[in-house]
């Protein structure tokens, strides 16, 4: 595959990595540590991952509603009151959460026995509207404060806030999305990074190969012809299908985003969610094609096809020598390759076998000595690729056998793409073998 291919898929990934790496990398590693005991001042833990007892909450409000719903609470603002260190602190909760804080607050402020409960949470400083928007509650009439609290949150120098369960902003499981989408794509990036690197073997055309010294092994040496063109079309399918696959990865990580916007989730939501499902659905596509091109495109296996299908047709080691030989002296006069859009043929014509190579892993062999004529033909037809139809053109060689018991239709017969294939076909064996078979045209 080119270069380019690989460059712009290191791109990709390598953007995909740092991008989430920077966003959640940090507050990941907080909380693989696991948060910080608050034993002194909260001022202390500014932008840590701390966990706190919370033992006395005196206040509740709504911190955040469900959109479209202001009578749904989708995220609760408790206010604590930490007798020891006489200070306020404003604790969040989303609306699952919040029961046992609500609970503790019932408690605290009704003569109970309470358990305090672990809040744990990046510490942020609020600003001067979020202090005053607090010390409006407080002094509300559900607050549970007395005249005195009231006269220490009115004189606390500092606010701070912690979110249960957010680090930073973000939750675990916003977290391990992150995290996994990042290490997807370094995988892919290492992937793209080895093909990138990988040294590219050195170009033999099919004269250097006709004329090499294969140690008397002429299949090996036609088996070698084969991969000069076989391989080349391989990376050419993979880097095609992948490229393919690419475009949707892209287009399949805008369908989660543009659903984030749709039902009005938040930009944290939509970047740590939304954004890394989609990526990884398009990874994961990515993947399965990749391995999917590499087992369904694998050169060496398709030279094995070739050879397992000659053996069956030659069952004898020195008749597929003989054979080899025969089409090697014919590819040194002339060879032909025939492309498509999905398939790649090598045609070669000896003095007394004709063959071709499918790049699926089809062979077709003909024995001119068992051949009495030949009829040339242009076939067409129709299928169906779900409701759209297909009109297909094929150019065929139907070959008659002097022994042939058939008393309709042809033996076998060797079908191309391309009218200049079966062209080249009958050409050559004009040429090599004379007027000593028919050959007509219907």
């Amino acid at each position: 595959m080119k270069k380019g291919y690989y460059v712009g898929l290191m791109a990709l990934s390598l953007a995909a990595v740092v991008f989430f790496l920077v966003l959640a990398g940090g507050p990941f590693i907080q909380m693989q540590s696991g948060p910080v005991p608050m034993t002194g001042s909260f001022g202390e833990y500014e932008g840590k991952y701390g966990a706190y007892e919370a033992a006395w909450p005196v206040a509740s409000y709504g911190a955040e509603y469900y959109s479209g719903d202001q009578d749904r609470i989708s995220r609760w603002g408790y206010i604590i009151y930490d007798e020891e260190r006489q200070e306020f602190l404003n604790v969040i909760t989303s609306d699952s959460d919040h029961s046992r804080i609500g609970n503790l607050l019932y408690k605290a402020n009704n003569g109970s026995e309470v358990t305090p409960v672990t809040v744990r949470g990046t510490v942020v400083a609020l600003d001067d509207a979020q202090v005053e928007k607090l010390l409006n509650i407080l002094t509300g009439s559900d607050s549970k404060t007395t005249r005195e609290m009231d006269l220490i949150a009115f004189s606390q120098d500092r606010w701070y806030s912690i979110e249960h369960k957010k680090i930073q902003g973000l939750g675990a499981a916003n977290l391990w999305f992150c995290i996994i989408t990042a290490a997807v794509n370094l995988m892919i990036f290492l992937i793209a990074l080895k093909g990138f690197l990988k040294k590219k073997e050195g170009k033999e055309d099919e004269r250097a190969i006709l004329e090499k010294d294969f140690s008397g092994s002429k299949m090996d040496q036609l088996l070698a012809l084969q991969k000069l063109w076989l391989s080349p079309w391989h990376d050419y399918l993979k880097k095609k299908g992948t490229k393919t696959v690419i475009v949707g990865m892209l287009l399949g990580a805008v369908i989660p985003v543009a659903l984030g916007f749709f039902v009005k989730a938040s930009l944290t939501t939509i970047m740590t969610i939304h954004l890394p499902v989609g990526l990884l659905m398009g990874d994961l596509l990515l993947w399965v094609q990749w391995m999917s091109l590499k087992f369904s495109l694998n050169t060496d296996k398709i030279l094995k096809s070739f050879r397992k299908q000659i053996g069956k047709a030659l069952p004898s080691k020195d008749d597929q020598e003989e054979m080899a030989a025969d089409i090697l002296e014919g590819a040194k006069d002339k060879s032909y390759r025939e492309r498509s859009s999905q398939n790649m043929s090598w045609v070669a014509v000896g003095k007394r076998y004709w063959i071709v190579f499918h790049s699926l892993g089809g062979v077709r062999l003909v024995d001119s000595n068992r051949v009495a004529r030949v009829e040339t033909a242009t076939e067409t037809g129709q299928y169906y690729t779900g409701k759209v139809r297909i009109t297909y053109t094929t150019y065929v060689a139907r070959i008659y056998f002097k022994d042939s018991a058939k008393k309709k239709g042809c033996d076998y017969e060797l079908g191309f793409d391309g009218e200049d294939t079966l062209g080249f076909l009958i050409a050559q064996i004009k040429k090599n073998l004379g007027d000593s078979i028919e050959i007509t045209a219907v």
